[in-house]
């Protein structure tokens, strides 16, 4: 279970690499806390797709499946549809 707290530390160098930033982009500190936080969430996302892309490629028939729907999807997201010349 994760405990939850009110205030986080910053490790020392981390503090420093913060204020650094600070002084190059103008931004707050809590504001480039927020920008590196969704940095490593969106990377975590990545990792997740990439591993379920590798489970997936390594069952032949859920491989399979998928196509069929990503085809099915690409033909319905395509009706209706007509390309200006």
């Amino acid at each position: 279970m994760v405990t939850r707290q009110k205030n986080v530390r910053v490790l020392p160098g981390d503090k420093e690499l913060i204020e650094r930033l600070q002084e190059l982009t103008e931004l707050s500190q809590p504001e480039i806390l927020h920008k590196a936080l969704k940095l490593y969430e969106r990377h975590l996302i990545s990792l997740q797709i990439q591993d379920d892309f590798e489970a997936l490629a390594e069952d032949p028939e859920q491989l399979k499946e998928y196509n069929q729907m990503s085809d099915i999807f690409d033909t319905a997201s395509g009706d209706g549809f007509v390309a200006e010349p």
